[in-house]
């Protein structure tokens, strides 16, 4: 998709043509094809909102940018580029914004209040909880028998359930919070923000995340279940995307399945590079960046594109190409610098769980449709698909 200004393609700083952003993907985790005219390491685009703003597709650009202060994440700033199209009232931004659109030092505030939720050593602890859960999904999966939608039944269920452990969700509340969490197009989010204000009310958030924000004196009740329901959608949405593509590129390159048991941390780390699941990250300059010969001015829209820098040929020779084996831990599908995912850990290694345990309970599994009547997600929001049917 493009098109020029209506001064003949000049905007931010002259140059060549504004091209339309963001792009939508063919191949579902491939970046869209239109990357590859971009030029690069920073083009020009317009978004549908009409604001025009530079896209960052080279990775050492992408990784210097992500950790420069001069970019900010408040998506309040009047200038902050809306990759929707919908402009949201800049008090009502405020009124709801947590430590993911906020700067420093009011963003390390916020986050270090969630931190201990997400460390490696609670991670690890979890771990047995982890493999124990997937191993019931799979469970389940093999005794209904194929076909399975792999979407419906596992990529959304682990992620809700890795949920239901760190906020402290209780044993007898977790099929109706696992519903809620799965409905599609945010359809369960007011109910999972109503469950959330009644365990605060009533106390029953007894241990977990929800529990610990609640005796915080820096934040009221609504700052709570603002910040919860932040995590719930970011880390539902980006694991279960991350469970579809990872799995349907492996299907897609059955000689890289052997290689999962070789080193599990890699293999996932050369997935998530691969897939790259929050491709566009925004952010708006508050003062002016020189990089790569170019000027980004205070107040232009800045856009991160994480799937072509982890697709740059100087990070990553072949690119193109899934090696299991690459040693890919440099990526940044989980971002980089100060607003790096804050659950890349707790991610990692249910991934590291789910793909090991799905390929060594189903080694005969294969796509139950072909591959092009998947139904990929659009250009907009996180990249996945929206179903997974399978058979073995």
């Amino acid at each position: 998709m493009t098109g020029l200004d209506d001064d003949g393609g000049r905007g931010l700083g002259g140059g060549a043509p504004v091209v339309g952003f963001p792009m939508p993907r063919g191949c579902p985790y491939h970046p869209p094809a239109g990357y590859a005219g971009l030029g690069g390491p920073l083009a020009r685009v317009r978004l549908v909102s009409g604001q025009e703003a530079w896209v960052v597709t080279g990775y050492a650009e992408a990784r210097a940018l992500f950790a420069d202060p001069r970019l900010s994440a408040d998506r309040a700033d009047p200038d902050y580029p809306e990759l929707t199209g919908r402009r949201a009232d800049p008090a009502a931004i405020r009124e709801v914004r947590t430590f993911v659109e906020m700067d420093q030092p009011e963003h390390g505030e916020h986050r270090r209040m969630a931190i201990p939720s997400f460390s490696l050593r609670r991670v690890q602890a979890l771990r047995p909880r982890i493999e124990q859960a997937v191993e019931e999904l799979l469970d389940r999966i093999v005794a209904t028998g194929p076909p399975a939608d792999l979407v419906e039944s596992l990529a959304f269920d682990v992620p809700a359930f890795l949920l239901a452990e760190i906020f402290g969700v209780p044993m007898e509340d977790r099929p109706a919070f696992t519903a809620a969490v799965k409905e599609k197009n945010g359809a369960g989010l007011p109910t999972l923000a109503r469950y959330f204000d009644q365990l605060a009310e009533t106390g029953q958030a007894i241990d977990g995340l929800l529990a610990d924000l609640l005796e915080r004196d820096e934040l009221d009740r609504r700052q709570v279940i603002n910040l919860a329901m932040m995590i719930v959608v970011a880390g539902s949405e980006t694991t279960a995307n991350a469970i579809g593509l990872g799995t349907l590129a492996l299907l897609d390159h059955p000689s890289q399945q052997a290689r999962l048991r070789e080193d599990p941390a890699a293999a996932v780390d050369e997935l998530l590079r691969y897939v790259s699941i929050a491709d566009t990250i925004p952010r708006v300059a508050i003062a002016d960046i020189e990089i790569a010969g170019t000027t980004i001015r205070a107040g232009e829209g800045v856009v991160l594109s994480t799937a072509a820098a982890n697709r740059d040929e100087q990070a990553f020779p072949a690119p193109d190409e899934l090696d299991l084996g690459r040693g890919a831990r440099h990526h940044v599908a989980f971002g980089y610098g100060l607003h790096q995912c804050l659950g890349q850990n707790l991610a990692r290694t249910a991934l590291e769980i789910v793909f090991t345990r799905l390929f060594d309970r189903l080694p005969g599994l294969r796509l139950a449709v072909p591959s092009a009547e998947l139904p990929v997600k659009g250009a907009v929001g996180l990249q996945g698909i929206t179903s997974l049917p399978v058979t073995w």
